[in-house]
């Protein structure tokens, strides 16, 4: 686990800076603490910081060269299949020095070329240079769980594994307003696309070779949906997934340092525990507490299966005041925005794990995969009230805000003012705006004259949810929802959170259920054992009950790793909250604290739209963007 970063000026030919790539490593030295290396030769400098997990002596540090040193790499990530890989390769006759995944990739290029990446199961994020056809190959992971940001100019090319190093090298910094609204709706930007105008994610399952003759670029893997499901039964299903999730679970265990849980009250987590305390003997994991917000609150849940596996969770806990006091860190380190309400939570977590821990596993990927989202269970509900007019979901909803609570995670105020939203649309417009939190109505109240006209001229938000669910016919309308869900929100929103916050501590995490063998097994699985009616994620929750013997309780309500955030917005950030929504911008409206208080008496529910502006106008204020 690492970061790396470079400059190539194959289009020019002008020497690349190899005190300015230093100077751009340094700036991520978090990602990398143990050791910063550099290779630079003529128009291209590439260079790494290291987080040492396997082989941590000195000849496992990068740059990693192959025999002849006519291939060099520089990585970041785990290549979990790596032992196999360098058993097949040595059968080959290639020579190995050092004991670590990242000598792998050298000596697969020198086998396979270009399809080198199709061989790899793993999280990574590479850039191995040819020094003979001096051409560079870019590559990243299946599922995007390592980032890797990319700048073209006059010159070429420049890389880094965190998007915020880039600003100093570009020639302005000025917000995407594209990116910015997919921002103010779902909370992150929809890659490729990024915050920052000029500067792209590199896409998903994709290898980029660029050199100054030629540049290929090969999308060496998307998922591949069956006519038919290979699995139609639950226990035919539960004695695989046993096989496979313990196989998945071995590969991500491969470490020289130990390795810890994050462990909420959910299905995900609680299953990789079982299996981590049963094969690998694991003792301590760690949860989250938000103290005085008993409604949001998991950690009764966590530490009674924490008493069932014979582990001690490790309580973070985590107040209003904590929380308070971490905002303004967590958003000045942020690489890019995150309007996702549970992100500082996560950044506190992450930062006491790593006192003691540099590897740390999670659930993450599970629900996009295994069905456990509640808006799946939408086209169910459509269906069943189809006669139901908009007009009554909103009847329901200003209802709701009169006699229903309003604080606890999703309560039913919010859940009809979503609905609202998504009734009587199709199908993939009705998931947009499910999780929409800036609909169109709202516009005119929270933009500014200017941004308004942008947006409206430009695609409607819901085309690329739509051009998802579209470009996966002929599979199952389900099996659409769930991979419109790994496309965006896990791929766009989850991964890049939880990796920013883990890696800012120099902590690395890694997601089993996103292992390869995993993923195929959710393709070949009937989606009818996932969802059923109002049911989610059933073929796990059978697996991880009938594994517990009826010996524990699930918390009966999935929310996420997610604080109090509307509470806290009214007090502890309450001071926050009213001077960057007041903060002067070219992209909303002038005092929109009195807006969100006018909406707020009228039993309106805002609060995560609110939260996304005031980090966006911190973030820009912090960075100096135009």
């Amino acid at each position: 686990m690492c970061g790396i970063a470079g400059f190539f000026n194959y289009k020019s030919g002008l020497p690349a800076s190899e005190t300015s790539l230093r100077s751009l490593l340094e700036s991520i030295r978090y990602r990398g603490p143990d050791h910063l290396g550099i290779f630079s030769d003529r128009d291209i400098a590439i260079g790494n910081v290291r987080l040492s997990i396997q082989d941590a002596s000195p000849r496992g540090n990068q740059p990693i060269y192959n025999e002849d040193r006519s291939l060099v790499v520089v990585y970041n990530g785990e290549i979990y299949n790596a032992p196999l890989l360098r058993k097949e390769l040595e059968q080959s006759g290639h020579e190995f020095r050092t004991e670590t995944d990242t000598e792998i990739l050298v000596h697969l290029y020198e086998d396979k070329g270009l399809d080198m990446a199709d061989r790899l199961n793993g999280m990574f994020a590479f850039a191995l240079f040819d020094t003979k056809a001096r051409n560079l190959i870019l590559c990243r992971d299946r599922t995007g769980q390592k980032p890797l940001y990319l700048y073209e100019n006059q010159n070429g090319l420049v890389f880094s594994s965190e998007l915020r190093a880039l600003l100093p090298f570009l020639e302005n910094r000025s917000i995407n307003p594209k990116a910015l609204r997919n921002y103010l709706s779902l909370g992150y930007a929809l890659e490729p696309e990024t915050i920052v105008r000029g500067v792209s994610a590199m896409e998903t399952g994709t290898l980029l070779s660029v050199g100054k003759y030629a540049e290929v670029k090969r999308k060496y893997w998307q998922p591949q949906f069956l006519e038919k499901p290979a699995i139609a039964s639950q226990g035919e299903w539960e004695e695989e997934a046993d096989v496979v999730l313990n196989r998945a679970l071995k590969r991500h265990m491969l470490s020289d340092v130990p390795v810890t849980l994050f462990l909420s009250s959910g299905v995900d987590s609680s299953l990789l525990a079982l299996y981590m305390n049963r094969e690998y003997g694991v003792r301590q994991v760690y949860t989250g507490s938000f103290v005085g917000g008993a409604d949001h609150d998991e950690y009764e849940y966590a530490n009674a299966l924490g008493r069932i596996c014979g582990m001690q969770v490790e309580r973070v806990r985590l107040d209003g005041r904590v929380l308070a006091d971490a905002v303004e860190s967590f958003i000045g380190e942020a690489s890019m925005p995150s309007g996702d309400t549970s992100a500082p939570a996560s950044y506190c977590l992450a930062r006491e794990t790593s006192k003691s821990y540099r590897v740390v596993l999670g659930g993450d990927g599970a629900d996009e995969l295994f069905g456990g989202y509640p808006t799946y269970t939408l086209p169910w509900i459509r269906k069943k009230f189809s006669w139901a007019p908009k007009g009554s979901i909103r009847l329901a909803r200003a209802a709701a805000a009169v006699f229903a609570q309003r604080n606890g995670y999703m309560p039913l105020p919010l859940k009809f003012q979503q609905l609202a939203n998504a009734w009587g649309e199709s199908v993939p417009v009705a998931h947009f705006e499910i999780k929409n939190f800036l609909p169109e109505d709202l516009e005119r109240d929270v933009l500014s004259d200017s941004f308004l006209k942008d947006c409206r001229t430009a695609r409607p938000q819901w085309a690329q949810f739509v051009d998802h669910f579209n470009s996966l016919a002929p599979a199952e309308l389900l099996r659409r929802l769930f991979w419109i869900d790994f496309r965006t929100f896990l791929q766009s929103g989850t991964i890049p959170k939880v990796e920013r916050q883990c890696m800012r501590s120099s902590l690395e995490n890694r997601l089993p259920y996103l292992d390869n063998e995993v993923i195929d097994l959710s393709l070949k699985t009937d989606v009818r054992l996932m969802v059923s009616g109002l049911k989610t994620k059933v073929c796990l929750k059978k697996l991880l009950m009938k594994k517990l013997g009826g010996r524990h309780k699930l918390n009966p309500i999935k929310q996420g790793f997610t604080p109090p955030m509307r509470s806290l917005l009214k007090n502890e950030l309450g001071e926050w909250r009213r001077f960057w929504l007041n903060y002067s911008s070219p992209y909303f409206k002038h005092n929109l604290t009195k807006t969100f208080d006018r909406f707020e008496a009228a039993g309106w529910d805002f609060h995560r739209l609110e939260w996304s502006i005031c980090v966006f106008n911190n973030w820009r204020h912090a960075n100096n963007m135009e």
